[in-house]
């Protein structure tokens, strides 16, 4: 049975094994329209199955645009278990991930400088100064430039951050070294030149053992200081004066905090010999085979 135009063009047929077309003399299937197929209002087609993937009973459902909303606004589960709202094998995106809880955070990855390989990949909270990022890692590690960490956080590499160690030098000279004449002079061997990528504190602290050379009658002393990048700092001094030939040596000691800036910096150790009876003062740690004063300067940085 078939039902045409006044111009004897089919466009309805029944066949004898019930199958319906449209369009068509010969359907396939109990419906089947050769063209476009508009739906609007009350139809009854426009629902997802509820097997919980887009892939089963895929070829059963004709669904509207609105069901289609519909099924992706309820976060409909793709391949995933019961506990999964959305699990996809690859998934690429441009532009920001916006995480939602009722409040404000983002995964993106963008590129940072002129360079097209220069990015950065940053994970971001924002509107609460409760915010945080954590890692869970369960009896597990985190690595930062290493997949095999050996610790809960192990990081291949430096670390910059308020508080955190930039770095340690030191002078520990074995050469013997006097002074004779009056005035400040660096005490040989004793500098440490450093380098800091980033604002810094820095602390200093030195030991030096010293001993006269002569009649330590009258004002006869000795006197230490660090000098940073050409600058004395008396903050750091320190002084022995002796009073009778009981008095054979001592270590001075002092210490020194200081915030520097980028750049080069060299931290030296000075000594200056007051008096005219002491003739010599020196510092000697070869005395008793290495072990009877030696001198240390020690500058240690934190970055702020």
């Amino acid at each position: 049975m078939s039902f045409s135009t006044a111009e004897a063009c089919d466009v309805f047929n029944v066949t004898k094994d019930g199958n319906v077309g449209i369009g068509t003399t010969n359907p396939g299937a109990k419906l089947e329209v050769k063209g476009n197929l508009k739906l609007q209002q009350g139809v009854a087609v426009n629902e997802f199955s509820c097997d919980c993937t887009l892939e089963g009973n895929s070829d059963r459902a004709i669904p509207t645009e609105k069901a289609i909303k519909t099924y992706v606004d309820t976060k409909t589960r793709f391949s995933g278990s019961q506990s999964q709202e959305l699990s996809v094998k690859n998934l690429t995106v441009t532009g920001a991930i916006q995480l939602s809880c009722g409040d404000a955070a983002w995964i993106r990855y963008y590129r940072g400088g002129c360079e097209p390989e220069a990015k950065t990949l940053e994970i971001g909270t924002s509107n609460h100064c409760h915010d945080h990022i954590a890692l869970m890692p369960g009896k597990g590690n985190v690595g930062i430039g290493t997949d095999s960490p050996e610790a809960k956080l192990d990081v291949l590499g430096q670390i910059k951050g308020g508080g955190v160690l930039a770095g340690i030098w030191a002078a520990q000279p074995d050469t013997d070294v006097s002074i004779t004449c009056a005035g400040w002079e660096d005490v040989s061997d004793t500098s440490v030149p450093f380098t800091l990528d980033r604002k810094a504190i820095i602390f200093c602290t030195y030991s030096i053992n010293v001993q006269p050379n002569g009649n330590c009658k009258g004002r006869n002393l000795i006197a230490t200081r660090l000098v940073v990048d050409g600058n004395g700092c008396p903050q750091s001094g320190s002084h022995f004066q002796a009073h009778s030939p009981n008095h054979p040596n001592v270590n001075l000691n002092g210490n020194l905090v200081l915030p520097l800036g980028t750049g080069e910096h060299t931290v030296k150790l000075q000594w200056k010999k007051v008096g005219d009876n002491v003739a010599r003062w020196t510092s000697n740690p070869s005395c008793l085979d290495g072990f009877g004063g030696g001198r240390t300067l020690v500058v240690m940085a934190f970055y702020q």
